[in-house]
């Protein structure tokens, strides 16, 4: 394992820490959501502009591939990893809450 292939956990510890830090459940499920919309959205204008998905060897890339090129999956990892852990805090939340419920009932 390189030191490249660790680098993409960074999104997603950025996007367990930002859903950490975001007060609210329902902002961090659409901040997710927005993330991987992002994503989405890259991804067809990839398909749609750059055809031949990689760049030849020694020829002169685009920028736009460039950016596309990191920009995709880091979106596409933020946003994942914010709307599960948003679904993560909402179950704990609830079953919290229950087993609270159920401790006063009794």
């Amino acid at each position: 394992m390189s030191l490249a292939d660790t680098l993409w956990l960074l999104p997603v510890l950025g996007g367990l820490a930002l859903g950490a830090w975001l007060r609210w459940t329902a902002v961090s499920l659409l901040l997710g959501l927005a993330f991987f919309v992002l994503s989405l959205m890259l991804f067809g204008y990839s398909l749609d502009h750059y055809e031949n998905g990689d760049c030849e060897a020694g020829a002169p890339c685009p920028t736009g591939e460039h950016v596309i090129e990191y920009a995709l999956p880091i979106a596409f990892l933020v946003g994942c990893t914010l709307v599960l852990g948003g679904f993560g805090r909402t179950v704990w939340n609830y079953v919290t809450q229950r087993r609270e419920w159920r401790r006063r009932r009794a």
